[in-house]
């Protein structure tokens, strides 16, 4: 659950859309769209046309002028935000920090009145996790938390494919809030491309612990013996390694030049990429 601290800050927040003003299908969301249709914001008049809202004309300008006019709304609109969760075995240590961000975010965006919904990404070597169809009203914060409580990362998830298989499934234009520690060789970049391709709007959430960032908080120059934490256990090996100082900033540049590369294809992209 949220701390009273954070939900007093995330009452000031807000996500808006991609563009204000892009139209929607009017519905009671909090954003503004170009479509016309009934909702509380006035826009114009125009000389009344058959088939319009018989509810939509001014009886009073009729009065005055002999002529039917229609009002003209500006409607509302809402947006579903999809969290695309990263569940491989990696991200089992930085759970609890994904968890309070998604509920965090999720509180601010059925706030204003959009939907939520949660999909993770399917693993290579895990039965699919069913997710949480998109959703709307503060209630249903609750059912956010217990789903989230009930998902256990493990196993290896092959990013690229499970984005490209989202893009198949997906069929609604949709805000996709990827979280995730993006670190596989491509960073899931192609199956990335192919969201962003069927015009999704994308906000990337790079999860990393401080292990990650920071080896030597963890590591001290020596013999070490290294495991790959989503492989399964009868497929695991390990390897034996000498760590330097040399290793270390090899290991440090390696990772900035992965961080970069996304950080450039969300650039490119028309993206939001965020390190947390």
């Amino acid at each position: 659950m949220l701390n009273s601290k954070l939900v007093s800050l995330l009452r000031r927040r807000k996500i808006t859309p991609e563009r204000q003003g892009q139209r929607r299908s009017s519905g009671p969301g909090s954003h503004l769209s170009k479509g016309l249709g009934q909702s509380m914001d006035f826009s114009e008049y125009r000389p009344y046309q058959a088939g319009d809202d018989l509810r939509s004309l001014d009886w009073k300008v009729y009065a005055r002028s002999d002529r039917l006019y229609t009002k003209l709304y500006i409607p509302e609109q809402e947006e579903t935000v999809c969290f695309l969760l990263d569940t491989s075995a990696s991200m089992q240590e930085k759970w609890p920090a994904l968890q309070t961000l998604v509920m965090g975010l999720s509180h601010v965006i059925l706030n204003q009145g959009d939907r939520v919904s949660l999909l993770p990404l399917a693993s290579s070597t895990e039965p699919p996790t069913r997710g949480l169809p998109a959703t709307r009203g503060r209630s249903q914060l609750a059912h956010i938390s217990n789903f989230l409580n009930k998902v256990h990362p493990r196993g290896a998830t092959a990013l690229s494919a499970a984005f490209e298989d989202q893009a198949r499934r997906i069929k609604t234009r949709s805000h996709l809030i990827v979280v995730s520690d993006f670190l596989q060789a491509d960073g899931g970049l192609p199956g990335l491309s192919q969201l962003r391709y069927k015009k999704h709007r994308l906000s990337l959430i790079q999860l990393l612990s401080p292990g990650e960032l920071q080896p030597l908080q963890n590591f001290a120059p020596g013999e070490w013996e290294l495991f790959d934490p989503e492989l399964a256990k009868e497929n695991a090996a390990s390897l034996r390694v000498e760590l330097g100082h040399r290793s270390f900033k090899r290991y440090q540049q390696a990772l900035e030049d992965h961080i970069s590369s996304i950080r450039e294809f969300a650039k490119k992209s028309g993206a939001l990429f965020i390190q947390a």
